[in-house]
This record gives C-alpha cells, sequence and structure tokens, in this order.
C-alpha cells in the first residue's frame, strides 16, 4: 500500500499542456491552484496545508513482466468528480501508460480511468522503479499524492513475438473507443504538420495495445520511402525502427506491413 506524502512542487508546467487534451474547461482552474501550490513549496513555513484522508484512493505496488499488460493498483473511491485529473510521475521513457495524456515524464489520467489504467512495457526491458500519483488539487481540497513501487522483469529468451514468415495471420480484433478515435486522429494531424514526437507518442500507446492502424502508423513516421514521399524536411528517417513497427503490425495481422516490409528491402 502506498504512504501518503503532500505534494511537493514535482508537478511541472507539462502538467498544464497534457491538462488541456484533457479537461480544456477547468485549464484556468488548474492553472491558478499549481501556481499556488508552487508559491506554497518556496515559503514552507506560510503553507497551510489541509490533509486530504488517504482513504480517497489507494495505490498498490505492482510486479509483471515486460511485453505483457501490467495492471496498476489504483483504486479511486467514490469521493470525487470522475473527470478529477490524477498526475503520475516516475515511469521510465520507455514505459507508458494505457489510458491519459504523455507530457514530457508526466502522465494525465482521469479518476474513472484508473481502475483500468496500464503499464505497456516494451520487450527485455527489465526494471524496478517508484511512482508518485497524485490527485491534482481542486477547488475543494488539496492535492493528495501516493507512491508504489512498480518491478518489472524481461520476457525470457526466445519467446518473442516479431516474424514475417508463413501464412498472413488474422487481423487482430481491436477496436478503438471513441475517445482513442479522437486521439489517433489528433496524432495523424500532428503527424501532417510536423509535430512527429507528439503523433509517436500517441500512436505508441495505442499500438502497444493491440492496435494495427497504429503500429503501421508509428512505422510510417520512420520509414524513409514515407517520409520521402511526403517531403518531410529535418526529419531522419530510421530504417530499422520502421522494420520494427511493420513487424509488430504484421504480428497484429495488418496485411499492408508486408508490402512495406518489402518495399523496405527493395528500397
Amino acid at each position: 500500500m502506498g504512504t501518503w506524502k503532500p505534494l511537493a512542487g514535482t508537478l511541472t508546467a507539462g502538467i498544464l499542456v497534457a491538462g488541456s487534451l484533457l479537461a480544456p474547461q477547468g485549464l484556468a482552474g488548474t492553472t491558478a491552484s499549481l501556481d499556488a501550490d508552487l508559491k506554497e513549496d518556496r515559503h514552507p513555513s506560510r503553507t497551510k496545508m489541509v490533509q486530504a484522508a488517504p482513504t480517497e484512493f489507494t495505490v498498490s505496488d505492482v510486479v509483471g513482466q515486460s511485453g505483457q499488460t501490467i495492471a496498476l493498483g489504483i483504486k479511486p473511491q467514490n469521493m470525487g468528480s470522475p473527470e478529477d485529473l490524477f498526475a503520475i510521475t516516475g515511469l521510465p521513457p520507455e514505459v507508458k501508460l494505457s489510458s491519459g495524456s504523455p507530457q514530457d515524464d508526466i502522465w494525465l489520467v482521469r479518476r474513472k480511468e484508473l481502475t483500468s489504467l496500464a503499464i505497456l512495457a516494451p520487450e527485455a526491458f527489465s526494471r524496478r522503479f517508484q511512482i508518485a500519483v497524485t490527485r491534482v488539487r481542486t477547488n475543494e481540497k488539496p492535492p493528495l499524492t501516493l507512491t508504489a513501487s512498480v518491478t518489472i522483469s524481461a520476457k525470457p529468451a526466445g519467446s518473442g513475438v516479431f516474424t514475417s514468415a508463413g501464412q498472413p495471420r488474422p487481423r487482430a480484433a481491436y477496436e478503438r473507443s471513441a475517445g482513442e478515435n479522437a486521439l489517433f486522429d489528433k496524432a495523424r494531424e500532428r503527424f501532417k504538420t510536423g509535430d512527429i514526437a507528439g503523433a509517436r507518442a500517441i500512436f505508441e500507446v495505442l499500438a502497444l495495445k493491440g492496435d494495427p492502424d497504429a503500429a503501421i502508423a508509428i512505422g510510417e513516421t520512420y520509414d524513409p520511402i514515407v517520409l520521402g514521399q511526403l517531403y518531410v524536411k529535418g526529419l531522419q528517417p530510421d530504417e530499422a525502427k520502421a522494420v520494427a513497427w511493420y513487424r509488430k503490425a504484421d504480428e497484429l495481422g495488418d496485411q499492408r506491413a508486408r508490402t512495406r516490409l518489402n518495399a523496405l528491402n527493395q528500397n
């Protein structure tokens, strides 16, 4: 079980940027409250903290294996709005979350997404780290932070999933939610306007959840042929990464992946 501690100025301006994707109507209030938190941190003698009940939500330590979906042990109580924002920090760059909005080293998620929230770690990833889960300040309550330990072990050797031989696989039966469709479209727009890093972040979350279209899309952001056709300037292609993501799409049953791989082999 995690332990309670007051927020200590760890929420950066990235929370405000990512929060605009999740709760644009309340951004002004969130900005003002976070500014107040930071000012209080600079003058602790002036701080007048009101202790929030730790039972508002709980977190548990997590153990799992890379290459698999690892459920986070966050259990919110019925003590707030489903739209309350939570900031999760401490995730290594290689690790993603199944929901929410990433911004640098911070993930923002809504209270209603916490119970199904999962960690997505790449193959061969192995590490133990600590995460902090912070319910962002609301009009009624100060911020509240709980921590948990996460241990991820590498998948055993010889259990890789990438392959391009044999008969075509059936396409994975993955259906995006309405929110994921909106995220996918947003990623497409970012790619078209040159925000490649932003597009990749969204595509990767969806691809690791099993979306073959997202796996193809992230491969395209590295594909020298695709980038050449789009006349994208100042962006270096990475054929090895393009191949890896196309193989992931092939694993998920996307028939376009074989065509893209063959085109790269002949390039």
